[in-house]
């Protein structure tokens, strides 16, 4: 059973690695099994719960809708500013730590500027996820799905435990951020 498991595990990247003409259900996939974008997006949902309300309602539709947007903006942007595979983990690895460090720091902006936050961060994720209308739709779904359980736990380590321990949480998010950087540099 362990073996099984293992080899579920290991085989998640290869899973991920889905084409973008693959539909709603390739966007949904591409991201719910995604390492990469899994822990920046949870962090992000656990800065959400540290902001309180009622910011961390702001927080994760404003970052879907700019995925969203993101991905409807990169035909126009990406033939000006070419982004190739490389640099696409490099700004992936770099926007995940620096969301990290907004919940490690416990930055507390006012509404605007952490629906701005969101939203920069959002759009980064859809200009370098851009791809059909239905994949982009379900790369966006599966991040609002990921804030919103970064969200849920950040409330239960909130009432059960201490923003100190979320504050832990996001630092792990960091060491996280800095070893993929390390593979993508």
């Amino acid at each position: 059973m362990r073996t099984l498991f293992i080899l579920l595990l290991s085989s998640l990247p290869a899973l991920a690695d889905v084409p973008t003409d693959a539909g709603l259900a390739g966007g949904l996939r591409h991201d719910l099994l995604n390492w990469a974008a899994m822990v920046p997006l949870t962090v992000l949902g656990l800065w959400a719960a540290m902001l309180g309300r009622p910011k961390m309602w702001v927080v994760p539709p404003v970052a879907a809708l700019a995925i969203l947007g993101g991905s409807m903006l990169a035909p126009v942007l990406l033939p000006v500013v070419p982004i190739t595979l490389p640099e696409t983990a490099l700004v992936l690895a770099l926007a995940g730590i620096a969301v990290a460090w907004l919940a490690v720091l416990w930055v507390q902006p006012p509404v605007l500027i952490a629906a701005l936050l969101a939203g920069v961060y959002g759009g980064v994720l859809g200009l370098l996820h851009a791809g059909p209308l239905l994949f982009s739709v379900g790369y966006a779904g599966a991040a609002l799905l990921y804030v919103l359980i970064g969200l849920g736990a950040g409330l239960g380590l909130r009432f059960f435990t201490s923003i100190t321990a979320m504050r832990f949480t996001a630092l792990g998010a960091v060491a996280f951020g800095v070893w993929t950087l390390s593979g993508t540099v």
